[in-house]
């Protein structure tokens, strides 16, 4: 993990000072999530998403999307802990992703508006604690969440502004646990940094509890995006997270 991280790192760094080419196919490929968060934008019509989630001690969450239209897509997500280790594999309950995009703004004012419902990102962060609720074997919380993209032109490109609710429902309703997020990515062909500020709980007690994350999109091969997720919460270890996706059409 830690020389794949450093891998990363390198490329990121290096390939934006390679020669240009053409990467006008690659930077259209939308952000359907930022870091840990959903965004406002769906897949086209025809158009699939498969994606694997590798997280802190050799767990996968994998995930595949089907675009039904321009503006809805739905598709399942699977998460299985333990599978890189020593420890005995440990799968939850598959869990149902949908996204409706409701408008998308006007052509003088673009903005993106959607509503879903989607697994609260990955690891501990989005399951409840062992045991808890005397439910261990569901333990990955889902829930709906509304969520708006703004995208906004700084220094003659694209950028893209999201801020959203979400709230847990699955495997126990938690209304306490309604958080919001941002999220703010930069792409730059095939290279994306995104910066994400999420379980922005309303209350002023749990300040602590905000996670504050970042990401680095690799776009460089067409259809496929490698991505590395850097994880950070106040007075807790950061911890990583490799995201593989492939994306293509019927």
């Amino acid at each position: 993990m830690k020389r794949l991280f450093w891998a990363i790192c390198f490329y990121s760094v290096t390939l934006p000072l390679l020669p240009e080419e053409d990467t006008s196919e690659m930077a259209v490929m939308p952000l359907l999530d930022s870091v840990h968060t959903a965004t406002a934008i769906t897949l086209s019509r025809g158009e699939y998403v498969t994606s694997f989630w590798a997280y802190h001690n050799g767990g996968i969450l994998s995930k595949a999307q089907l675009g039904l239209n321009n503006n809805l897509y739905l598709g399942v997500s699977f998460d299985v802990e333990n599978v890189i280790g020593r420890d005995s594999m440990r799968m939850n309950i598959p869990g149902v992703i949908a996204k409706w995009k409701l408008t998308e703004g006007w052509a003088q004012f673009p903005l993106l508006i959607a509503i879903g419902y989607d697994a609260f990102s990955t690891g501990s962060s989005a399951k409840l604690p062992e045991g808890a609720l005397f439910n261990p074997w569901n333990r990955v919380l889902y829930g709906p969440y509304f969520v708006i993209t703004k995208p906004i032109y700084l220094f003659g490109e694209e950028q893209y502004l999201h801020a959203g609710v979400r709230t847990p429902v699955q495997p126990y309703y938690i209304p306490e646990d309604t958080s919001a997020y941002f999220a703010f990515a930069i792409p730059l062909g095939y290279f994306t940094p995104i910066f994400e500020l999420e379980r922005v709980f309303f209350h002023h007690k749990r300040w602590q509890e905000m996670a504050f994350n970042l990401a680095f999109r690799l776009g460089f091969v067409p259809n496929l995006i490698l991505e590395l997720d850097i994880l950070s919460q106040w007075k807790t270890r950061s911890s990583r997270m490799v995201v593989l996706e492939y994306r293509n059409q019927f």
